[in-house]
């Protein structure tokens, strides 16, 4: 008896998954230790210094510490991604943007284990916080103060988003002595390893300064002067746009200069992490205003993902409205989240 068609497809078809889980199930990895064991199982990834390996003689998975891995030969390809100040060697293994295709990894091979920042993290590498502090005073004084922000950083291949934002509110016996908050978008897509072109939109707004709306949109173009799992230092260059409508005075339209300072520095491991953003704008027309908020701090772990962080934040405008102070700051000391994969 003949089989049908569609028979004949489904028994090819089921062939070939039973073939490829075969040969799925015999890819493995073997990995050793400087200590000198041998471990077997499949490479999940590697993040944080930390790798993470499916064993075969277990269903639960295993974390290693980076640092006491020796070698890693695998039968499945691994993508790697080395960290930004690493030298990108050009002989070895397959090029796919910012990775490395390897079947290998060893210490004292062509590629340092200490230059390896993340293995099969294509689709998550991303990081970034929230922070909420604040206070609260009663008796011959009642005051109120809350404090939220958040910075979330994704990274896919040549593309890189960035999101911030924060919000501050205050209060003394009862009426307002601070409303303001600020949301800046991001984009930047990467001519090079570190040669960037971008475009932001920040948002913002303060009741104490009368401005209802202050809305900028520019283009930036970028280099990445560090870029590693230590330290990160980004800054860019461009023309804007600034949009501004003030209770006081009629809505305006500017063009701008404009640059940007992102900078991390992480000390004793990931246990502290220094931090500096900035935003500069040089109005080129109207009142000819200069401008610069500047975001500056400590950030200490206290356990897992939960942080204290202190924070000093200036707001500088050379050409406030009338009867107007040209500084405002904010001093914020705060519990902080991680967010990471």
């Amino acid at each position: 008896m003949l089989l049908q068609p569609s028979r004949i497809t489904m028994l090819l078809l089921t062939a070939a998954i039973s073939c490829w889980l075969l040969i799925d199930s015999a890819a493995a990895a073997v990995v050793i230790l400087k200590n000198g064991d041998r471990l077997t199982g499949r490479i999940v990834k590697m993040q944080e210094r930390k790798l993470e390996l499916d064993p075969d003689y277990s269903s639960v998975n295993m974390v290693i510490n980076w640092d006491e891995v020796l070698s890693i030969t695998s039968d499945r390809t691994m993508s790697i991604k080395l960290y930004g100040d690493a030298p990108m060697p050009d002989d070895v293994g397959m090029r796919l943007r910012d990775r490395i295709l390897l079947n290998t990894l060893e210490d004292g091979g062509p590629i340092r284990l200490e230059d390896v920042r993340s293995i099969n993290l294509a689709e998550e590498d991303y990081y970034g916080f929230i922070t909420a502090g604040g206070n609260q005073t009663s008796g011959n004084t009642s005051t109120q103060a809350l404090n939220v922000n958040g910075t979330l950083i994704y990274r896919a291949q040549e593309h890189r988003f960035m999101i911030d934002g924060k919000y501050n509110r205050a209060q003394a016996d009862g009426e307002d002595t601070a409303n303001n908050g600020a949301f800046n978008v991001k984009y930047d897509y990467f001519l090079t390893r570190r040669l960037y072109a971008g475009a932001f939109n920040l948002t913002e707004s303060d009741q104490f300064q009368n401005l209802s709306v202050r809305n900028t949109t520019g283009l930036l173009m970028g280099y990445d002067v560090f870029d590693s799992w230590r330290q990160l230092l980004a800054v860019g260059v461009g023309p804007g746009i600034v949009y501004e409508d003030f209770t006081s005075t009629p809505s305006t339209v500017t063009p701008a200069a404009t640059w940007a300072v992102r900078y991390e520095l992480r000390l004793r491991g990931n246990d502290v992490i220094v931090f500096h953003r900035q935003q500069g704008f040089q109005d080129l027309g109207h009142r000819k205003a200069f401008r610069i908020n500047a975001d500056q701090g400590i950030r200490i772990k206290i356990v897992g993902r939960w942080r204290l962080t202190v924070e000093y934040d200036v707001r500088y405008n050379s050409r406030p409205v009338d009867n107007k102070k040209t500084t405002d700051t904010n001093f914020i000391v705060g519990l902080s989240y991680d967010i990471k994969p």
